[in-house]
């Protein structure tokens, strides 16, 4: 053998070695948070239920007065528009 042979295989050996990890640093505790409690869904249920109830049985308050505006459904009142009768959100065909 020659020197130059023995040459690549100490290059091979003088190569830096791989440096080691670092050891990760220590992580915080986490502590989980409480749970809240949960809010008792059945009894709001029920109250809105029977305040639905009371609204659609018969003997449901009487509700507000309607607005006293005919100016958008014609009616009686001498208006001599030819929309008369006719609904505001309903287009003319």
């Amino acid at each position: 053998m020659t020197a130059e042979e023995e040459k690549p295989a100490e290059e091979v050996a003088a190569e830096p070695e791989a440096e080691p990890e670092p050891t990760p640093a220590p992580e915080a505790e986490v502590t989980p948070e409480p749970e809240p409690e949960p809010t008792p869904v059945a009894e709001e249920a029920a109250t809105a239920a029977t305040v639905a109830a009371a609204a659609d049985g018969e003997d449901a308050p009487q509700g507000p007065p309607a607005a006293d505006d005919e100016s958008g459904t014609g009616g009686a009142g001498g208006n001599d528009d030819p929309a008369e009768g006719r609904s505001v959100t309903v287009p003319p065909t």
